[in-house]
Order: structure tokens, then sequence, then C-alpha cells
């Protein structure tokens, strides 16, 4: 019970502090069949993204999540919007991790081109993250408009640990003035 002794309670985070991201998948009033499974694999796979966002740092941001079957692969851009399109094969976790990591400014952001110097990251935040992983000499390349390694650019590069370390990673780089 709670101190009304209801048997009903409602928690609510107040705690400015605490930051998230969410989003929102844009969905046709009377979807065909392509789309209500598009829709389903797309929310799967940004709704798993999120939950990892969430779970590993404090980001305040909201996705606007799009099925678009023109889209080859999947694309997204600083203003949060995020599309996925027909080729399901891009329907997965490491794509909209990667794509996410562009909603935060990685390759669409004045910071990112500011610390992005001869094709090497210079903050020092992120490099120092990079190197407590991959040994001293481990440098974070960057690129119009990809970071590697953990950039998510490839399907041979999806494994959870690689997921982690990219969230990581992007939340360094926003730290560095990205």
């Amino acid at each position: 019970q709670t101190c009304t002794t209801s048997t009903a309670q409602r928690w609510r985070i107040t705690d400015a502090a605490v930051d998230e991201v969410t989003y929102t998948v844009y969905r046709e009033a009377n979807p065909t069949a392509d789309q209500l499974d598009a829709y389903a694999r797309i929310d799967a796979a940004v709704g798993a993204a999120v939950d990892r966002y969430n779970a590993r740092t404090d980001i305040s941001k909201h996705l606007r999540v799009s099925y678009d079957p023109a889209v080859r692969t999947a694309n997204a851009g600083l203003s949060g919007t995020m599309n996925f399109g027909a080729d399901r094969r891009f329907m997965v976790e490491g794509v909209a991790l990667h794509e996410m990591g562009h909603t935060l400014g990685i390759g669409t952001s004045g910071g990112y081109y500011a610390k992005c110097v001869d094709g090497v990251w210079t903050g020092t935040t992120a490099v120092a993250l990079l190197q407590s992983w991959d040994g001293a000499g481990a440098r974070l390349n960057c690129s119009n408009p990809h970071i590697w390694p953990y950039g998510l650019n490839y399907p041979n590069e999806y494994n959870e640990v690689n997921f982690d370390r990219n969230v990581d990673l992007t939340e360094a780089m926003i730290r560095d003035g990205m």
C-alpha cells in the first residue's frame, strides 16, 4: 500500500538531471502488410538501441523515425530524424545505433568537424576511452560522416561489446564538444 492506503501506485522521475532518449515511429493510418512488418522491425531495432542509450548515458534526444521504401539503406540527421528503407537487413539494432550517432552529431554537426582533424578525432575524452580499450596507440578515425573503430559501419561489427562501445564513445565525443 501507499501512504494514502491505495494499492495502486505510480512513479514518475522528477529529477531534471535524469535525461533520456525517446522516439516515435511514424505510421500510416491504414498500413499495408509490408508497412506493418517494417514498423514492427524498426520499432524493435530502435527500441533496443534507445534502451541501450538510456541504460548507459544521460543523453537527451527525441527521435522521429520513419519507414521510407525509397531510402536505399537508412539515414539520419542532427534534427533527430531517422529513416529506414525497405531492405530488412538494415532494420536491426546495429544500424539504429549507427544512425543514432548521426542524430547526436557524428558527421552532422559543426562540433564533429571541429574535432575531426586530418581524419583523426582530437577530443581527449573519446581518445582516452578508446585507448583504455584498445591500447595507448589507438586512434579514433573520422571522416565525412563516419567514425571507426566502433562506428558500426558494417554488419561484421555488430556484437554486444561493439554496441556498448559505440554508445560510450558517442557520449565521450559529445563531452569533447561534438
